[in-house]
């Protein structure tokens, strides 16, 4: 079996306390979706300025509102 997705937190996860992500991380997403991987966030916060608080990384999967609301990074809702 291979891996198709990764989900991710955001706090210490994603971001440092100051709300920004580093090279490192940004890299590794990157990397990830190179080997055709979708790449998410699953939180309780809700989607209102969500990339702002994941410093603008570029995922392809958002499930907020823990799991009440999901939505892909073109915008398109799922859930």
């Amino acid at each position: 079996m291979s891996v198709q997705a990764v989900f991710f937190d955001i706090d210490g996860t994603l971001v440092t306390d100051q709300a920004k992500s580093l090279d490192t991380t940004r890299y590794a997403i990157k990397a990830l979706q190179a080997q055709g991987i979708l790449c998410g966030i699953a939180t309780g916060r809700s989607p209102y300025r969500l990339d702002q608080q994941i410093d603008s990384l570029k995922l392809d999967v958002y499930v907020t509102y823990n799991g009440q609301y999901v939505y892909t990074g073109a915008g398109e809702v799922l859930y």
